[in-house]
């Protein structure tokens, strides 16, 4: 397997001036991941994806690891539950589909591209064990270095989850 989604943590403790939004803002799950990640844009972190044929898919952690943790819950409970999920890389530029689908202990990743670029393969495999370890880490790493830029965020549903392993937790239940 070559697919890989990885966040290099902060090498120190950032803080940004932007203010949160309201309370109220953050009931809406997708707000709340779009303005994470702004946050986590703002420092030395890396974020890495690849897969397909490319190592490294140059993908931003403002805008285009929003996509991801966006759906990022959905996706965990898809891949605990050994059910088929998606994952909509729609920002400008990526514009594909991801497909998990469960085979016995394996999970089958298609990517459907919207674009002229051909994934090549256009499938990949790993054990559930191997890619449930890539998002619940991804998870991991974004709630704890979302701690060091902005705790009152990181302290929101479901980064303190996340950060205090709610995916383990819920994971062996």
């Amino acid at each position: 397997m070559t697919f890989s989604c990885t966040l290099k943590r902060p090498t120190k403790k950032f803080r940004t001036d932007k203010e949160p939004y309201s309370t109220e803002d953050f009931s809406d799950y997708e707000t709340l991941a779009i303005y994470a990640c702004s946050l986590l844009a703002e420092t030395d972190g890396e974020f890495k994806f690849g897969g397909f044929g490319k190592g490294d898919w140059h993908l931003d952690i403002g805008y285009d690891m929003s996509a991801i943790i966006e759906q990022l819950p959905d996706l965990l409970n898809f891949l605990h539950a050994r059910e088929a999920g998606e994952l909509d890389l729609y920002p400008p530029g990526v514009e594909c589909t991801l497909k998990f689908l469960p085979h016995g202990d394996m999970v089958v990743i298609e990517c459907h591209s919207r674009t002229s670029w051909i994934p090549e393969p256009p499938v990949e495999q790993a054990s559930y064990a191997e890619v449930e370890l890539i998002f619940e880490t991804l998870a991991v790493d974004f709630a704890v270095s979302l701690d060091l830029v902005q705790p009152n965020v990181s302290n929101l549903s479901p980064f303190c989850e996340w950060r205090d392993g709610w995916t383990r937790q819920h994971h062996s239940t």
